[in-house]
């Protein structure tokens, strides 16, 4: 399955170690795998685990020395079914062995052979039946543990902020608690848990991209010094790309960079740039449909958006489409466009305003057309619309002076 599904060739292809490093690394790993599963306590969603390049390492060949006596030991004393089951474990773990991953140790690797291990403790309760009481003891032990831990992976901000604790050399907690922080809207904590991650890793780079989007932020909301704030994303993100020119995230943000200075052309570019190497990525074809339309080039705005919507529907894509159909002039394919963010988002007063303005638009082409049945029709649906807009915003001054024409005009 993992030759057929490419996974092997991918990994070995963008390997983080040599295979050397791999190895040494992993010996330590598997006694590590063996404590967390006699005494899975301290459990951490990122251990605190570092790489080893050289056999004579002292932990690297105790390590060693102690996985070659517990097999010896096992191999002459056990049952051979029992050797089988530890056998049946192991095997679990060699593809995250040999294949050099980012993340050095998992938990999660360990569910697999956690199924061995489900089996040899049922046989063992079928053989010594005087111990059942501590079978029983150890599962309300790990009963309790469940009940703790689902407390930690209550949300990202605690399961991350956990890790942080547990590891606080390791660059990654620090870094997904600073996304998980900024989910919540906690800048500031945020970037000093970026800034965390690259006190360890200086070349992080979700770190430094986030760091960037941040004093993005600013800019809207410190218009005074908004241009310290550019120049300090820019760095961040010119690292990043720097050292990685294909980073989804850095192109889209230093593409935002751009936008916020006023250089739409470099904006546009960057987020070309993230559109083709990334095109699954529905953000950088929106923003490329934002920057055409800025441009004046609603056509090729209009071909982007609609790939946006293609790849990732959502009601701001379907209001983007309407506006350029109306820049279009095309009005019928505008409110089609402003019906579907509507159903999207039903409350939204923008959305209503638009699409009454263009029903107010074609009901009065209609009546001009002879076709008075359709034209009231639309002014209704225009009308039901606004009252809608001045209930959910009463101080909306054009949905008022919109009604107050469409009541002239309806006499």
């Amino acid at each position: 399955m993992i030759l057929s599904n490419g996974f092997l060739i991918k990994s070995i292809g963008g390997s983080p170690r040599g295979i050397y490093e791999q190895i040494f690394t992993q010996i330590k790993a598997l006694v590590y795998y063996m404590f967390m599963t006699v005494m899975p306590i301290s459990l951490n969603i990122e251990h605190q685990f570092f790489v080893s390049d050289s056999f004579f390492e002292i932990h690297v060949f105790f390590c060693l020395l102690f996985l070659i006596s517990t097999g010896l030991i096992l191999f002459f004393v056990v049952h051979r079914r029992v050797f089988f089951l530890l056998l049946f474990g192991l095997i679990f773990l060699l593809p995250t062995f040999i294949v050099p991953l980012n993340v050095l140790v998992n938990e999660h690797r360990l569910y697999m052979s956690l199924v061995a291990v489900s089996f040899l403790i049922a046989q063992l309760y079928t053989k010594t039946l005087k111990y059942r009481n501590l079978y029983v003891f150890c599962g309300l032990i790990f009963c309790s543990m469940i009940f703790q831990r689902n407390k930690v992976w209550a949300t990202e901000e605690t399961l991350w902020n956990d890790s942080r604790m547990k590891s606080p050399a390791m660059a990654r907690p620090w870094a997904f608690w600073g996304i998980a922080l900024g989910k919540t809207g906690n800048a500031v904590l945020a970037e000093n848990a970026y800034k965390g991650a690259l006190k360890i890793d200086p070349y992080h780079k979700a770190a430094l991209t986030n760091l960037a989007a941040i004093y993005l932020e600013r800019v809207k909301l410190d218009q005074d010094n908004s241009s310290a704030w550019l120049d300090l994303s820019q760095r961040q993100l010119k690292e990043v790309l720097r050292r990685d020119p294909s980073y989804r995230e850095a192109l889209q943000n230093m593409g935002s960079m751009y936008f916020l200075k006023g250089n739409w052309a470099m904006a546009d570019s960057f987020f070309t740039q993230c559109a083709n190497k990334h095109p699954q990525y529905a953000d950088c074809a929106y923003n490329i449909a934002l920057t055409s339309s800025n441009h004046g080039d609603y056509e090729r705005a209009k071909r982007w958006i609609q790939r946006s919507i293609d790849i990732a529907p959502n009601e701001e894509s379907w209001s983007m489409l309407g506006r350029i159909h109306t820049h279009l002039d095309s009005l019928d394919e505008a409110a089609v466009a402003y019906r579907r963010a509507l159903s999207k988002s039903t409350q939204n007063t923008h959305y209503m305003y638009n699409l009454a303005e263009i029903l107010l638009v074609n009901g009065q082409s209609a009546i001009d057309a002879g076709n008075p049945n359709i034209g009231f029709s639309q002014w209704t649906e225009a009308k039901k619309l606004l009252e809608n807009v001045i209930l959910l915003k009463p101080g909306h001054h054009k949905a008022k002076a919109r009604l107050t024409q469409l009541a002239e005009l309806s006499k």
